[in-house]
């Protein structure tokens, strides 16, 4: 598929495009010249790429600059977002040494015509709804730093998944180790799941799909 002039290699169920495979998993990866201003020795990382755009996400503690990078299929760069790395200043957690900081992931509704760009950032415990051009932010899901079960809070979160009406779910699998369902306004709904090894409990659920029938799948990392 393509549009606004850049490559996609999309997901047909969920509209994700996904980063190129190499043989070193660990250091899966894309290094291209970011805009100024720049962190220096900081590297940029694409974890995660959404439907219009490739997101780099800095290695560094504090993603002062340049959390997201927009390029096209070459890997040149085309537009930095630069306004919104204020959100993500400070959002490492504390107590997860070793983790990365920033954004974890970025993910487009394949039903949403709008093509909003959906960014978790699991360490700060908050989901941002952004317009496709980066030029609003639509929606706040969670509290920064603030991890909890409660309809305003979220634990970890990793990914998202929708249903055609807007209602989407997300995994929420570092802190929380549940799925937590929410309308298209953000309205929270219900959550099932729990820590565990038995059935209906998780281990860190680190991504969620939804298929044609409306069932869930979720991918249980620690539990293998």
């Amino acid at each position: 598929h393509r549009a606004d002039g850049l490559a996609r290699a999309v997901d047909a169920d969920r509209g994700r495009v996904h980063a190129p495979r190499v043989a070193d998993r660990s250091r899966q990866g894309l290094e291209a010249p970011l805009p100024h201003p720049r962190q220096s020795a900081q590297f940029a990382r694409l974890h995660r790429i959404g439907m219009r755009a490739g997101f780099f996400f800095s290695s560094e503690p504090d993603p002062k600059h340049n959390a997201m990078v927009i390029v096209d299929s070459t890997g040149k760069v085309l537009e930095a977002w630069n306004q919104w790395d204020s959100l993500f200043v400070g959002s490492g957690h504390p107590e997860r040494s070793g983790r990365q900081f920033g954004p974890h992931s970025a993910v487009i509704s394949p039903y949403d015509p709008e093509r909003a760009v959906w960014v978790v950032d699991d360490a700060a415990q908050q989901i941002f709804k952004f317009s496709n051009d980066g030029k609003k932010l639509l929606m706040t899901i969670g509290v920064k730093q603030e991890a909890g079960t409660d309809p305003f809070h979220i634990g970890g979160a990793t990914d998202i998944a929708w249903l055609p009406d807007g209602t989407f779910l997300i995994s929420d699998g570092y802190d929380n180790s549940r799925v937590a369902k929410f309308d298209k306004n953000g309205k929270f709904l219900m959550s099932w799941g729990k820590a565990g090894r038995a059935a209906g409990e998780f281990n860190l659920p680190h991504s969620i799909a939804i298929d044609k029938n409306r069932r869930v799948y979720i991918a249980d990392r620690g539990n293998n």
